[in-house]
């Protein structure tokens, strides 16, 4: 994934990122066809690995142990910047974005395990609210109908590359035009970009 030196995501921040932001997109290549599946992913940054699960319908399970390449990646936060918002003239039109890209590679996880991974990711997603559901409230024959339509993954993470485009190139008269422009914007993402910028890209 290409990208230039001062838009490079520390590693930490790459993680940062997955856990804030970790519903990303499973591509797999084998024998010249990719597939591809959106999907919510847990970070495990101790075991440096990724879990999920896909549809056990999902033809890209069968890919998976043998692909010759298998990425996962996941989406920040991006807006599009007019060169109106510039101080310095001959501008063109970009994007500013944040974008990690995982190399790995993938094991399937039998039922107990897939359970486990369930479990631990709803109680993450649930732990927002005032009274989270927990998976035990299902009666036993829905979870066995539920690891029946299932299969887990583990995703071991070989290469982790991240882009934080956010201005870091222009000046920076430039760049609080930018913010000002931003932060005009309605939609969530460009002013949270705005304040990414204001806080020098962090």
């Amino acid at each position: 994934m290409y990208s230039r030196p001062q838009f490079k995501m520390p590693s930490e921040k790459c993680l940062d990122l997955i856990q804030n932001k970790p519903f990303g997109l499973l591509s797999t290549c084998l024998e010249g066809r990719v597939t591809q599946a959106f999907l919510p992913f847990l970070l495990d940054r101790q075991a440096n690995c990724l879990y999920g699960h896909l549809a056990i319908q999902n033809e890209q399970i069968n890919a998976l142990a043998s692909c010759q390449d298998l990425r996962v990646t996941f989406q920040g936060e991006q807006a599009y910047i007019s060169p109106s918002w510039y101080e310095s003239s001959e501008q063109v039109p970009t994007w500013n974005y944040q974008v990690v890209s995982v190399t790995g590679k993938a094991d399937l996880l039998n039922d107990q395990e897939t359970l486990e991974i369930i479990t631990k990711l709803s109680n993450y997603h649930e732990a927002q609210f005032d009274q989270p559901w927990t998976i035990n409230k299902l009666p036993q024959r829905k979870i066995e109908a539920m690891l029946n339509a299932i299969v887990g993954i583990r995703i071991d993470i070989l290469e982790i590359v991240g882009i934080n485009k956010m201005s870091q190139n222009k000046m920076e008269s430039d760049q609080r035009g930018v913010v000002v422009g931003l932060k005009n914007q309605s939609d969530h993402s460009s002013i949270k970009i705005a304040k990414i910028i204001a806080n020098k890209g962090d």
